[in-house]
């Protein structure tokens, strides 16, 4: 699955009541839609949706962002579970969301940086990801 068609599934599992991914089309380059970085190969390497108000779960579809490094979806009112397909993750922020399940055993090695501080989860793992840095 290309990139573009891994963020147009995560979209279609989004409620945007805002219209803040409108830019998100398959008419245009997938590097020019709002909160999305890509670097010069065209790889989306950040995705930043923070802010939003978008509600709504997160497709496992994101598993296919496999150069993804930060993912960032603070301030907004996403629940379900945490997608186990999350991979090469430096950065993680789910703060300030009400994520209801566990973070999925097989969480990154990578990350460096976790922020989930009020986030509601039924997992204590979230208070010891919290400590990395």
């Amino acid at each position: 699955m290309a990139a573009y068609s891994a963020l147009l599934s995560l979209k279609s599992s989004i409620d945007d009541p805002a219209s803040c991914l409108s830019s998100w089309t398959p008419n245009t380059s997938h590097c020019t839609w709002a909160g999305v970085t890509c670097d010069s190969h065209n790889h989306v390497t950040s995705l930043d949706l923070s802010g939003l108000n978008l509600s709504g779960y997160l497709s496992p579809d994101i598993a296919f962002l496999v150069y993804l490094s930060n993912l960032i979806l603070a301030e907004n009112n996403l629940s379900g579970p945490i997608p186990p397909e999350i991979s090469a993750l430096r950065l993680l922020n789910l703060s300030n969301n009400v994520f209801n399940r566990m973070f999925p055993p097989s969480t990154p090695t990578s990350l460096t940086s976790v922020f989930s501080t009020s986030t509601t989860t039924t997992s204590p793992a979230c208070c010891r990801f919290l400590w990395l840095t």
